[in-house]
């Protein structure tokens, strides 16, 4: 499931947990920032146990991305490029059983572009995630 943002001020909150209140985001502390060169990816891993949620958060600086999340070797988001410059993408996936996420952001598709990457992906352990 992806949920994406339709407005600057947006940019700003990001929504979590069961009540859906507002925090404030800042993007220099809370996200890392790294460069995609041309034609490469970067590739992350986590580790979940069943019930764990991966949570996803990230834009560029310009232009599309793609973006894919496996957890091992079965397809839990399908590959997709995304205008990430335009619009925050958030999302999360909850895991059946124990797993290994990778999740790609992919540049390999650009020949000359490198993209800049503002991102955050974490665990919320499954008795973080009930209450």
């Amino acid at each position: 499931m992806l949920w994406v943002s339709h407005s600057v001020v947006e940019h700003l909150f990001d929504f979590r947990g069961k009540n859906e209140k507002p925090i404030l985001v800042n993007y220099e502390t809370d996200h890392e920032t790294v460069n995609v060169s041309a034609g490469k990816f970067l590739s992350l891993e986590k580790k979940a146990n069943p019930g764990d949620v991966l949570y996803w958060d990230f834009r560029t600086a310009d232009k599309d991305i793609g973006f894919e999340v496996r957890a091992d070797s079965e397809e839990a988001v399908s590959y997709q490029r995304l205008d990430a410059c335009k619009q925050l993408v958030k999302g999360s996936f909850t895991a059946s059983k124990a797993c290994t996420f990778n999740i790609k952001f992919d540049n390999s598709f650009s020949r000359f572009t490198s993209k800049t990457l503002i991102y955050k992906v974490w665990i919320s352990k499954a008795e973080e995630s009930k209450e």
